[in-house]
């Protein structure tokens, strides 16, 4: 008997998932144009087999049905088909215990509910902001919620010179983009922009090896994963915080630190908008050789770390 099956598809034999069909396009896509394919659910997934493998524990990826179904745990990090699927076997009681997350849904009322669903024992999260917004959905759900962030990679120190300054723009306003190129440009920063989803992942860790400093805009994190290599990689980071996630085509919205969770004074600093960036950058500039980004990564979000946290809550069940 496995200790634990992870499920990216529903197994269904001689049968075409179009669910994986598509999943399979989408990264050959990626690909060809260059453009990231190492993100959210992907990157979550490599960070915890990574971890569990140095950890020695076992699992089995996608195993046969027979598998599945001896093993202690099931877990689906991603994907509302398999999701699904697992949550049916778990009522047949074919399945001991179903964990699941953090990459299903957005918004947990989505996809029929089928996050909500009680026969999940336990739902992953990646920080405590996506918690808060959760628990807000129902008492009973967030008493099955888990906090569990992905891990980074252990690179390499680099020994190449860093004089780059990098923007990171992945959503963003673009008056504050604006502000930010003018500010750095008119400092005589040496600035490269790199534009989310138009790059590869092996090519922002390369670039990273260069840089100084990094300038981060985005609407909002879950967890920020392209912030935890950057710190791997000791870049400290400037980041945006407009203070609230929303999204009219679902109509949420929540109050809260949402654009970085994992910031913390050994990272870098927060500003707020285009009229504190020129001040918050001169407060940045005059403590950058007091931050430790990488120390902290590897105390805290190295693969092993994160999948022992991992282990000890499905331990738990």
């Amino acid at each position: 008997m496995i200790k634990l099956a992870i499920l990216t598809r529903s197994p269904r034999t001689r049968v075409i998932n179009v669910q994986h069909l598509k999943s399979l396009i989408r990264r050959l896509f990626l690909f060809i144009t260059r453009q990231s394919a190492s993100r959210g659910p992907e990157a979550v997934l490599q960070s915890l087999l990574r971890g569990l493998g140095e950890l020695n524990y076992a699992y089995k990826l996608n195993p046969p049905l027979e598998e599945i179904f001896s093993a202690e745990t099931v877990y689906v990090p991603s994907g509302v088909e398999a999701l699904k699927w697992a949550v049916a076997r778990k009522k047949e009681g074919k399945i001991k215990k179903l964990v699941t997350g953090p990459n299903i849904v957005i918004v947990p009322v989505h996809q029929e509910k089928v996050i909500m669903d009680p026969a999940i024992d336990v739902v992953l999260v990646p920080s405590a902001w996506v918690k808060d917004f959760y628990c807000s959905f129902g008492t009973d759900f967030c008493k099955r919620i888990r906090i569990w962030a992905a891990g980074t990679e252990i690179f390499a120190p680099s020994g190449e010179k860093r004089d780059l300054v990098l923007i990171y723009k992945k959503e963003t306003e673009e008056n504050l983009f604006s502000e930010v190129v003018r500010v750095l440009q008119a400092a005589r920063a040496k600035t490269e922009v790199l534009t989310y989803g138009n790059f590869r992942r092996q090519d922002y860790l390369h670039l990273l090896k260069q840089v100084k400093y990094m300038v981060y805009l985005t609407a909002f994190e879950s967890q920020g994963l392209a912030l935890h290599e950057a710190w791997m990689l000791d870049v400290p980071t400037l980041v945006w915080d407009r203070g609230y996630w929303a999204r009219k085509d679902y109509g949420c919205k929540f109050i809260g630190d949402t654009n970085a969770p994992y910031l913390t004074p050994e990272c870098g600093l927060e500003f707020k908008g285009a009229d504190d960036f020129p001040a918050k950058l001169e407060q940045f500039l005059n403590n950058l050789s007091q931050f430790s980004p990488r120390r902290y990564s590897l105390e805290n979000f190295t693969d092993k770390i994160c999948a022992e946290k991992f282990v000890k809550i499905i331990q738990t069940l």
